[in-house]
């Protein structure tokens, strides 16, 4: 019986996750909604934290165009996130919840041959 209670409060402590650890996860799941089959990650940064932020960015490279990739990515975020802004250079998605702000910003350049989008995540306790 002990052995098993001893177990038990392993795999317990082995679930909880760091604040560090949450924040990475959160923006991996964000990473993976923003990235359409097909498409590539070309680089990316890692989180920067402190006590009221975080912040992280990526860039992608899609055989979409603008319009196809804002409404593929629009449809991955609605209605969780809300517009904020959107135009031809840029889209602005965000969320409140608990407290905090998410956003999400999305800067494109189309070139001849690919979309280029820099996705820079930020969250902010209010």
């Amino acid at each position: 019986m002990l052995l098993l209670v001893s177990t038990m409060s392993l795999v317990s402590c082995d679930s909880q996750k760091t604040p560090d650890e949450n924040i990475k996860l959160r923006i991996q799941a964000l990473e993976e909604r923003t990235v359409p089959p097909g498409s590539v990650v070309t680089s990316k940064s890692e989180p920067v934290k402190d006590n009221w932020s975080a912040k992280a960015s990526w860039e992608i490279e899609s055989d979409n165009t603008r319009d196809e990739y804002s409404k593929w990515v629009m449809s991955r975020f609605r209605p969780e996130f809300t517009v904020v802004k959107g135009d031809d250079s840029r889209l602005v998605l965000s969320k409140n919840t608990g407290g905090d702000t998410e956003t999400l910003e999305l800067a494109f350049v189309q070139t001849r041959e690919k979309l280029r989008v820099r996705i820079a995540f930020s969250a902010y306790a209010d």
